[in-house]
C-alpha cells in the first residue's frame, strides 16, 4: 500500500507528542528532581515522598478500567482538553500545598492526565491513523517524552535553585495546561473513517455518503481486529496485562528514584540533573529507534535490546561510583525506559489489531497503572529497609530476565492477529 499522509495525519501527530513532550515530562520525567526538596522541607522521609507517585497513578485506573466505555462516549478531544486542565490544577496545588496529604491530593488530580494526556489515549489514536509506519509513529509520539525531559530538566534544576519548588511547579502547570489545551482544541483529530479514509489516506470507496456521516460506522468498517470479549478468551491478554504490571514497577520504581539514586553516591542535586539530561537525550533516541527496530527487525528483538541494556545498567549502578558511570547508567536505563511507553500498545496490536484497541489497551492501562503505584513504594520501601538502593535493583534485574522469557513466548507469529485470526477464519 503506497504511503499517502494527509494533513489531518501530521496533526495527530503533532497533536500527541507535544502532549506527551510536555505533560510526560514537567508532570512525571523531572519530578524526581523534587524528591530531596520536599524531603528537606517537609522533614519527611523518601517513602512519604516517593508516595507522591503513588498517588499520581490512582488516578488512571478506574479511567483506564472503563476506557472502552469512555471512548463510545467522550471524543479524544475532549479527553485531552480535560486532562490538560485538570494536570495543571494538579500542579498548582502541590505548589501551594503545606501538608503531605494536600500534596498528595495535588498529585492525585495531576494523574488524571497518565489517562487524558499519556500512552493510553495517543497510542489509541495513532493506532486508529497509522498502519504500516504505526511502530516509527509510536516511537516519535513516545520520543516525545525523553525530548521534554531533555529540556526541562536542567530548567528545572535551575528553577529550584532560584525560585524553590513550588514556583518551579507553577510555572510548569502554565505550560503543561497551555500546550495540551491547545493540541486537544487545534491538533487531535477524530478517527480516520470519519473523514472518510482509511489509514494513510485512501478513500473509503466502500461505504456511503450517510455511511461517512456517522463516526461509529465510518470506523467500524475501517479498522480490522477482534473485540475486547473475543480478546479475553485467550491466555496472552492476561499475560500481557501482568507483563504491563512488572515491567511498570521496575520502570517507574527507577524513573522516579534515579536522580536520588545519584544523589546518594555523593553528588549534587546539579549534577544529577546533568545526568537526567543525558538520560532523557538517550531515552528520546532510543524511542525513535525503537520504532525503526520494531518495523524493520521485530517487537522482540527490540524487547531484548530494551531488556539487556536495563540490566547492564542495574549492574553499573550497583558496582560502580563515578560520575562517568552514572552517565553511562542513564544511557542503559534510558533504553530500558523506552519499552514502557509503546511496549503493550504495540504488543496488544500485534495480537489483537486496531478494532477495540482502546478498550483492550485501557485493561493493560489499568495494569501499568498499578505498577506505577506500587514502583516507587517498593524502591523508596526496600531503600529504607536497607538503607541503600541495592535490594531493588537486585529484584529488577531479576524481574526483568523473566519478562524477557515469557515476552519472546508470547510474541511468536503465531499468536499474531494475522495468523491466529485469519487462519480461524478460513477454518
Amino acid at each position: 500500500m503506497t504511503q499517502k499522509l494527509t494533513a489531518n495525519h501530521i496533526f495527530v501527530l503533532v497533536g500527541t507528542t507535544l502532549s506527551i513532550f510536555t505533560y510526560m515530562s514537567l508532570g512525571l520525567g523531572v519530578l524526581s528532581l523534587y524528591v530531596v526538596p520536599m524531603i528537606e522541607e517537609f522533614g519527611a522521609n523518601r517513602a512519604e515522598i516517593s508516595a507522591l507517585f503513588t498517588f499520581d497513578a490512582l488516578t488512571s485506573i478506574p479511567f483506564s478500567l472503563f476506557a472502552f466505555k469512555v471512548f463510545k462516549k467522550v471524543k479524544m478531544k475532549t479527553l485531552y482538553i480535560v486532562g490538560g486542565i485538570a494536570s495543571a490544577c494538579g500542579l498548582i496545588i502541590m505548589s501551594s500545598s503545606n501538608s503531605l496529604p494536600a500534596l498528595y491530593i495535588g498529585a492525585f488530580i495531576l494523574g488524571f492526565g497518565v489517562f487524558g494526556n499519556g500512552y493510553l489515549v495517543g497510542g489509541a489514536i495513532i493506532a486508529q491513523w497509522y498502519e504500516k509506519a504505526r511502530a516509527t509513529a509510536m516511537g516519535i509520539m513516545s520520543a516525545a517524552s525523553g525530548a521534554g525531559t531533555l529540556i526541562f530538566s536542567p530548567i528545572v534544576a535551575a528553577w529550584l535553585g532560584n525560585v524553590g519548588w513550588r514556583s518551579s511547579l507553577m510555572y510548569s502547570a502554565v505550560i503543561v495546561g497551555v500546550a495540551v489545551v491547545f493540541s486537544g482544541v487545534f491538533l487531535i483529530k477524530e478517527s480516520p473513517g470519519v473523514y472518510g479514509l482509511k489509514s494513510y489516506g485512501q478513500p473509503l470507496d466502500t461505504i456511503s455518503k450517510e455511511q461517512e456521516a456517522t463516526s461509529a460506522t465510518a470506523s467500524a468498517i475501517d479498522i480490522p481486529g477482534i473485540s475486547l470479549s473475543e480478546a479475553k478468551k485467550r491466555a496472552t491478554f492476561y499475560i500481557v496485562i501482568a507483563c504491563g504490571l512488572f515491567i511498570t514497577i521496575v520502570s517507574q520504581g527507577m524513573a522516579t528514584q534515579q536522580s536520588a539514586m545519584i544523589i546518594d553516591k555523593g553528588f549534587s542535586l546539579t549534577e544529577a540533573a546533568y545526568v537526567l539530561s543525558v538520560y532523557s537525550l538517550t531515552n528520546m533516541l532510543n524511542k525513535l529507534a525503537a520504532g525503526v527496530i520494531t518495523d524493520k527487525f521485530g517487537l522482540k528483538a527490540f524487547i531484548w535490546y530494551c531488556g539487556m541494556a536495563f540490566i547492564a545498567a542495574a549492574l553499573v549502578m550497583l558496582f560502580c561510583s563515578s560520575y562517568g558511570a552514572m552517565i553511562v547508567f542513564a544511557i542503559l536505563v534510558s533504553m530500558w525506559l523506552a519499552v514502557v511507553g509503546s511496549f503493550t500498545m504495540l504488543v496488544n496490536t500485534f495480537l489483537y489489531e486496531r478494532k477495540e484497541i482502546g478498550a483492550i489497551q485501557g485493561f493493560t492501562q489499568v495494569a501499568q497503572s498499578l505498577g506505577a503505584m506500587i514502583g516507587p513504594t517498593v524502591a523508596s520501601g526496600l531503600y529504607v529497609i536497607s538503607g541503600s538502593y541495592r535490594l531493588f535493583l537486585m529484584m529488577s534485574i531479576v524481574m526483568v530476565v523473566v519478562l524477557l522469557v515469557i515476552n519472546t513466548s508470547i510474541l511468536n507469529p503465531k499468536n499474531s492477529y494475522y495468523v491466529f485470526y485469519r487462519k480461524a477464519t478460513r477454518g
